[in-house]
This record gives structure tokens, C-alpha cells and sequence, in this order.
């Protein structure tokens, strides 16, 4: 790392932490380092979200393990973070996303999963998933889905939307559906892959607890498929400190963690204030970026070691 130089992780790059690995994906490139700390990695992903120069880099690896700076140095030599000699380079390359960004991906494609499970709480990313799950829907990368709408998530969503496309939709830990008597065990057991997007400060704290309070909870507790969870929140609720915590139990759990990226709060986006920290960490890869970095996982859940092949 050059302390004259300046850094960014793009905001298009997802990175997905569980116990001590990271894998970060963009459109073309894959990278997976591990760390000693990976509570200190994510803090340098989080940094790493706004420009920031070399000098100022090295003085906060300075003061974390060995491990995340080993780890920050790798994912520099495998191109997953941006180099340039001004921070106005980098803000260019980051402000990209926010008119050159995919709402739709319908190209039918090699299913990826047997049955996946998708739960939205309650974040008002919610209301923007729609897009998301018709493509997921469309494009095959499933060959059976289900949605989870947890009870604050219906501020945002309309479950019947979703079953008038035929996606089976659950709201109630206790609604028999089609011969699942018991929903949290059938989709529990069933499931190939849970994903959480977007993923709420209070559903993190459930999830963390394994607190079987609610049917996504239910469900996490249950299964013995992958869970990735994407948190989804405004930068001083992800900044808490009991926030943080149970994010870091659930990476410790083994549970896969998005860290998040950049986006407008939604109590300030009408007031033109610059972008902060906090949305779905797929976000402005569209849905294609949300199926690259679930079948990233699913081949690094399965591989041994976490050896899995750079993608072609």
C-alpha cells in the first residue's frame, strides 16, 4: 500500500464474511482471504466504502491484528480494492452505480438452487425487492422458491404481490401450506440456501439470540442449510456497538454476513444529503449481483477448505 495513493472498495463488490473467511465478488473477479479478526475487517471494508488514502489506511491497520492487514493487502493484489493518486478518481468510479445500475435480469440461466428460502424484514428495502425476486424468479437460478415476510416487513411489502406471480409467500410461524404442517420445519429442512435481504437491526438481534420468537428465527434455528444474511440499516444503528456484536456472533456462528455498502437514508434522500453507510451490500449490483454472490457462497459452503475455483 502506497500512503500517497487513495482506496476504495466499490460499492458494486459484495462481501460476505463467516467465521474467519471473506469472499468478496464483483461482476468478474473473486477473492477469498481469511483473518484472524474478522470483526477488524470488517470495520477496514467499512472505511474502505468513501476514498480513503494510503497513509490513513496503514495508520487503522496500525492499530488491528496482523490478520486483517494481511487480509486488506490480498484483496489489493487480487484487484478487488480500486487504486488512484486523488480521491475525486475513486468518487467518479464509485458514483458510477448511481445511474448505471441493473433493476431487471431476466436471462434464464443454470439453476444454482434446489429450494431457496428469502425472507424480508423490516427495513424499508423491503418495498424495493420486488424487482429482485422476479428475477430470481425468471432467470431459474432456483428451481423452487419461497418467501418469508416477517410481521414489520408488511409495512413495506404486500405478500399477495408475490403469490399472484406463484411464489409461495409466508407470513404466520403457524399457517399450513400445501401439506407443510408445521412451516418452520418444512421449510427448514427443505431449504438449500436462506438468505435474509434486507436484514433489519432487530431481526440480527433474533437471529443472533436464536431466539425461535418469529418464523424466520423459527427457521434459522432449525436448518442445517447455509444462511447469508444481508444487514440493511442506517449508518449510526450498523455503527451501535450492540449491533455489531451480534453481527459478529452471527459471522462467528458460521452464518455468512454481507457487509453492507453505500446508499441514501431514506429520512434524508429528499433532502440531497451524500450517500452513507448501511444498505443490503448487493444492492448496486442488482439482482444479478445478488445470484453471483449467493452461488459464491453455496460453492464455498461446499468446497473444502473454502478452495473453490476463480470464476471464468
Amino acid at each position: 500500500m502506497d500512503p500517497e495513493k487513495f482506496y476504495l472498495r466499490h460499492p458494486a463488490t459484495a462481501a460476505v464474511g463467516s467465521k474467519n473467511t471473506f469472499l468478496l465478488r464483483d461482476a468478474t473477479t473473486q477473492s477469498v482471504v481469511t483473518t484472524d479478526d474478522p470483526p477488524a475487517l470488517s470495520r477496514m471494508l467499512q472505511l474502505l466504502a468513501t476514498p480513503l488514502s494510503g497513509r490513513d489506511l496503514l495508520n487503522h491497520l496500525d492499530g488491528e491484528a496482523q490478520g486483517a492487514r494481511s487480509a486488506v493487502e490480498a484483496l489489493l493484489a487480487d484487484g478487488m480494492l480500486h487504486e488512484a493518486d486523488t480521491p475525486e478518481t475513486l468518487l467518479a468510479l464509485r458514483d458510477e452505480v448511481f445511474g448505471d445500475n441493473q433493476g431487471y435480469c431476466f436471462q434464464p440461466g443454470p439453476v444454482r438452487c434446489r429450494h431457496l428460502v428469502l425472507a424480508m424484514t423490516g427495513s424499508v428495502v423491503a418495498g424495493l425487492m420486488g424487482p429482485v425476486i422476479l428475477s430470481l424468479a425468471y432467470s431459474r437460478f432456483h428451481e423452487r422458491i419461497d418467501l418469508i415476510v416477517t410481521e414489520s416487513a408488511k409495512a413495506f411489502v404486500q405478500p399477495e404481490m408475490y403469490e399472484y406471480y406463484g411464489i409461495r409467500t409466508f407470513t404466520d410461524p403457524f399457517e399450513r401450506r400445501e401439506g407443510m404442517t408445521v412451516p418452520h420445519i418444512g421449510l427448514a429442512k427443505s431449504a438449500d440456501l436462506i438468505a435474509v435481504v434486507p436484514a433489519s437491526a432487530r431481526s440480527i438481534a433474533r437471529l443472533a439470540a436464536a431466539e425461535c420468537s418469529d418464523l424466520l428465527s423459527l427457521v434459522a434455528a432449525a436448518t442445517t442449510a447455509p444462511i447469508v444474511v444481508a444487514p440493511t440499516m442506517n449508518t449510526a444503528m450498523w455503527d451501535n456497538q450492540g449491533v455489531r456484536r451480534n453481527v459478529d456472533r452471527l459471522r462467528a456462528d458460521g452464518i455468512y454476513v454481507i457487509e453492507p455498502t453505500i446508499f441514501f437514508e431514506a429520512a434524508e434522500l429528499a433532502k440531497g444529503v451524500p450517500p452513507a453507510y448501511g444498505m443490503a451490500g448487493t444492492f448496486w449490483g442488482g439482482p444479478e449481483g445478488l445470484m453471483r454472490t449467493l452461488t459464491a457462497v453455496l460453492d464455498l459452503h461446499k468446497a473444502p477448505n473454502h478452495a473453490i475455483e476463480q470464476p471464468v
